[in-house]
């Protein structure tokens, strides 16, 4: 059923909100392989952002690629959707941050003394 995704993108900001709260955020646009927010991203109506921040606090993955490789951060930047652009930018950075660290706490533990 790939009409709550058009919801979340189109509806005024009440509805796409009840229906984000109520999707399983495992679910997938199957044309595109996107997630909820993906269409979050894609949103040029107001609440972009506060859609984006519940996806992200129900367990979408922000770094999710569709089919074509792309990320919500891609989209959201190609519609100017400059406050999920940030959002989403912010937890690509402490993302990339924690993989780092990771990186050099496992370095550590092999060097020898």
């Amino acid at each position: 059923m790939e009409a709550p995704f058009f919801t979340v993108r189109d509806a005024n900001l009440a509805t796409a909100r009840s229906t984000v709260l109520k999707a399983n955020m495992a679910s997938l646009y199957d044309a595109l392989q996107q997630t909820y927010l993906f269409f979050c991203a894609n949103r040029v109506r107001e609440g972009g952002l506060e859609l984006a921040q519940i996806c992200v606090a129900r367990g979408v993955d922000f770094a999710a690629q569709d089919r074509n490789g792309q990320t919500a951060l891609f989209y959201a930047a190609g519609c100017g959707n400059l406050e999920v652009v940030r959002y989403l930018a912010t937890w690509h950075r402490l993302a990339r941050y924690e993989a780092v660290a990771a990186q050099e706490d496992e370095s550590e533990a092999h060097r020898c003394p």
